[in-house]
C-alpha cells in the first residue's frame, strides 16, 4: 500500500497574520500599494519602504483609514496624528516619536485647531506658524509671536506665488522685514530646535507645499523603512 499523503495546512493570507510578521514581509503587490494610496486597504505585506509610504500617503489623504495601525510603528502613528490634527482633532501624543512634523499637507488645520494645538502642545508652535504660512492665516501668525523663521518664510512665499494667497504674502513680508531671521525647523531630519535657534538666510532647503504635491511611480525594492 502506498503511503498516505498528509494534508497541507492552508496558507494563511498575509492580511490575517500577526502584525509582527506583516512588518517583515516583503512581497510587493502593485495593486495593494495603489489601494493603500487610495485609502482602501492596508497591504498584507509592510516590510518594504514603498508599502509603508503608500500607507502613510493613504492615511494623510483619507481620514479614517488605517486607524488600526496606531501604535504599531512611530511612522504610522505620526501620520495618523497628523491626519487627526488636519481634521480638527487634537490627539493624545505621549512622546516625541509620536509628534508629526508636517501638519499642513495635504490640507492645513483650521485656525481654531491650531490655537488649541499650541495651547495643548506649546512645543508645536512652529508647526502651527508654518501651517499659517500655508493657509494664509496672517492674524493668527501674528498672535503666535514666533521668531522670523526661514522655513516659514519659504512656505509663505510659495503660497503667495503658487496660490496667490494674500494672507501668506503678508506673512512673508512680515518675516522678511526682520533684519535677522532664524532656522528653527529642519526638513531633512524633520526636527524643530526651540532651544537653540540660529541666525540663517533663506536657502532653498525647504520642502514647500507645492513640492509635496509631486507624484512618483512606485515599485518594489528597498526593505529598510527607517
Amino acid at each position: 500500500m502506498g503511503r498516505r499523503r498528509k494534508n497541507k495546512a492552508p496558507l494563511v493570507p498575509l492580511e490575517d497574520r500577526p502584525m509582527e510578521t506583516r512588518l517583515t514581509a516583503t512581497l510587493y503587490d502593485r495593486d495593494d500599494c495603489n489601494a493603500a494610496i487610495r485609502g482602501q486597504k492596508i497591504p498584507g505585506s509592510l516590510g518594504l519602504k514603498v508599502q509603508r509610504f503608500a500607507v502613510i500617503r493613504g492615511i494623510r489623504h483619507h481620514d479614517g483609514f488605517a486607524h488600526e495601525l496606531r501604535g504599531v510603528t512611530p511612522e504610522f502613528t505620526r501620520a495618523l496624528n497628523a491626519r487627526a490634527i488636519m481634521s480638527g482633532v487634537i490627539p493624545e501624543m505621549n512622546n516625541s516619536a509620536e509628534i508629526p512634523y508636517c501638519i499642513w499637507y495635504p490640507e492645513p488645520p483650521s485656525q481654531e485647531t491650531l490655537r488649541n494645538l499650541v495651547k495643548r502642545y506649546p512645543n508645536m508652535i512652529y508647526h502651527a506658524a508654518r501651517s499659517c504660512a500655508v493657509a494664509g492665516y496672517s492674524d493668527l501668525y501674528s498672535e503666535l509671536q514666533v521668531l522670523p523663521e526661514v522655513h516659514v518664510a519659504a512656505e509663505a512665499r510659495d503660497a503667495s506665488l503658487a496660490r496667490k494667497n494674500k494672507g501668506s504674502e503678508t506673512i512673508f513680508e512680515q518675516i522678511m522685514s526682520n533684519h535677522v531671521k532664524f532656522e528653527i525647523m529642519n526638513d531633512y531630519d524633520r526636527s524643530v530646535n526651540l532651544e537653540n535657534p540660529r541666525p540663517a538666510h533663506p536657502n532653498g532647503d525647504t520642502a514647500v507645499f507645492s513640492d509635496l504635491t509631486a507624484r512618483m511611480l512606485h515599485a518594489g525594492g528597498e526593505t529598510d523603512s527607517s
